[in-house]
């Protein structure tokens, strides 16, 4: 597990998968507690866009190539803030 702050200009939008092993599940937890539709910051998983809605979370294979979109500068200082857990589903 863990936490990811990103923000306007940071470099941690990137392609990537979390495991090339098909056996892990992601959960990615959107932690910011204030979050507005125009401040962009969705998540993509495999092309698929997910709005930022804070307390909400998305659950997918860590195979699968996700990013993160880059917030607005307007955010008025809240950073998009989640948590990545990966969890084994082998038995």
């Amino acid at each position: 597990m863990w936490f990811n702050i990103t923000y306007n200009g940071s470099p941690n939008h990137y392609l990537h998968q979390d495991s090339e092993e098909g056996s892990f599940q992601s959960i990615l937890l959107f932690l910011t507690p204030v979050w507005k539709t125009g401040w962009a910051g969705s998540f993509y998983v495999d092309g698929k866009e997910f709005k930022f809605k804070p307390g909400t979370a998305i659950i997918f294979d860590s195979k699968e190539f996700h990013t993160g979109e880059e917030p607005e500068s307007e955010t008025f200082n809240w950073l998009r803030l989640t948590a990545n857990i990966i969890l084994s589903n082998e038995k």
